[in-house]
């Protein structure tokens, strides 16, 4: 399992809704009330302001 209070803001991660979904790529924001979050539309913190990130369901480290 991943300790996400330690992962890096702009780490690449995949992110999606459920099961069904396939896997979108993102950048982690933050990690927030027991949610994982990732930058809006592909943004990282250098491009986004404060406040356009997203709680997603299911996420993981993107493996490069």
């Amino acid at each position: 399992p991943i300790d996400w209070s330690r992962v890096e803001n702009d780490t690449k991660i995949l992110v999606r809704i459920d099961d069904k979904d396939t896997w979108t790529r993102r950048y982690f924001a933050k990690y927030e009330y027991n949610e994982i979050f990732a930058w809006n539309d592909g943004k990282t913190s250098f491009t986004a302001n404060p406040n356009q990130c997203s709680p997603w369901s299911q996420a993981k480290l993107y493996k490069e």
